[in-house]
This record gives structure tokens, C-alpha cells and sequence, in this order.
């Protein structure tokens, strides 16, 4: 029975950080930094009525506060196929240097806010696209610090990145929905479940009673 019981919970804890959920969201508020263009972050939104904190990827797209929309939640480190870079090769990477990038913003100064910003916007767009829309002043030394900061040290920075979501518009893969007015997309932190916790826990405290009780 608790081999049974055991195999059950591997098998959620398995299987929850590659899920993909839809949830109601809320814009609440862009932040207070700007860069004399956008704010900069970070935002505040609620994703079914709790409030978050959340990283814009994407520079192209728009929403401003009070805004509903409906959005897919997927993990960084699970299936991104509903997300704007989708399942493409490297996309784990850019969502992942994307989430390195955010732990920078705690004690950051509002110059250092706007550079880390313009470095993940820079992510996920080719600088092309920046110049060619008369916003190449986001490529600039501040931006180019954090973009390779990002690039070495991502990987060995200890960082579980099955705890960030993507938050993408459920409109964005619609072909019949115009994409220029779908929802910008964000990153958001998603500390494990705490049911899910308790679970994993909970059965392994179990362990030694059982094998005292096998002994006895």
C-alpha cells in the first residue's frame, strides 16, 4: 500500500511542473519606473484573483490598467508550445536567461531597472526589430551588460526554473485574431503547490515508520 502510495505521489509531483493551465487575469499596475518611452516593470497583475509580480518578455505587444484577458500558464521548463517563441529550439533558453534576469531587479536602481528591462525585451526580439520600429535606443552598453551577464551565468546560477511560468494570451496562437492586439506576455514566479509539498513531505516522514514497524 505505501509503495503504492509513494509511486502515486512521484507520480504528480512528476507530473505538475509541465502543466499548462489557463487562469483570469488582471493588470493591476505597470510599476512606477520608466524609461522616458514604457514602464519598465515590475508589474503587478492577479491571476485568479491573487496578486503576483510579473517580468514583461515581450516589447511589442501592449495592455494598460484596469485590463481582463484570459491568459495560458505554462512552465519554463515544461511544454511551451502556447507561448510566443512556442516549442522552437533555444526557447527554454531565452525563457530561462529571462528568469535569471528578474532576480537582478531586487535592489536595482532605477537606471539598473531599465537596463535589465531593455536586456529581456532584447531576448526575444532581433535588435532589428528594435531600430527598425525607431526604438534602437533600447540597445545600448547598460542593455549589452545584462544580455551577457545572462548568457554566462544563467546556467550555474542554481536557479530552479521549473518555479517561473510564461503567461501568454490565449489569443496568441489564434490565426483569426489579430496577434498586434493580444496581451504582452510575462514571467512570473510559481513557488511549488503547497499540497504538492505536503504530499512529498508528508510520505516520506512515513519511510521510517515503516521500517521501524518492518523490524519490529
Amino acid at each position: 500500500m505505501f509503495r503504492k502510495l509513494l509511486l502515486a505521489a512521484a507520480i504528480a509531483l512528476a507530473a505538475a511542473p509541465g502543466v499548462i493551465a489557463q487562469s483570469a487575469m488582471h493588470f493591476v499596475s505597470p510599476g512606477t519606473v520608466t524609461d522616458g518611452h514604457y514602464f519598465v516593470g515590475p508589474y503587478q497583475l492577479t491571476q485568479d484573483g491573487v496578486q503576483k509580480t510579473a517580468y514583461c518578455v515581450d516589447f511589442f505587444h501592449a495592455v494598460n490598467p484596469p485590463f481582463d484577458w484570459t491568459a495560458n500558464s505554462a512552465t519554463v521548463t515544461g511544454d511551451l508550445s502556447t507561448t510566443r517563441l512556442g516549442s522552437s529550439l533555444g526557447a527554454v533558453d531565452q525563457y530561462e536567461k529571462a528568469a535569471y534576469l528578474t532576480t537582478k531587479f531586487a535592489g536595482a536602481t532605477n537606471q539598473q531597472t531599465i537596463d535589465i528591462q531593455h536586456a529581456i525585451w532584447r531576448l526575444f526580439a532581433p535588435d532589428a526589430a528594435f531600430t527598425g520600429s525607431g526604438n534602437g535606443y533600447l540597445i545600448d552598453a547598460g542593455s549589452d551588460f545584462y544580455l551577457a551577464l545572462a548568457n554566462s551565468n544563467y546556467l550555474t546560477a542554481g536557479i530552479n526554473y521549473s518555479n517561473y511560468a510564461v503567461i501568454t494570451d490565449v489569443n496568441v496562437l489564434d490565426p483569426t485574431y489579430p496577434d498586434q492586439n493580444t496581451v504582452q506576455e510575462y514571467l512570473i514566479t510559481t513557488p511549488e503547490p503547497p499540497s504538492m509539498a505536503l504530499v512529498g513531505t508528508g510520505l516520506l516522514a512515513l519511510m521510517p515508520l515503516v521500517r521501524r514497524r518492518r523490524k519490529s
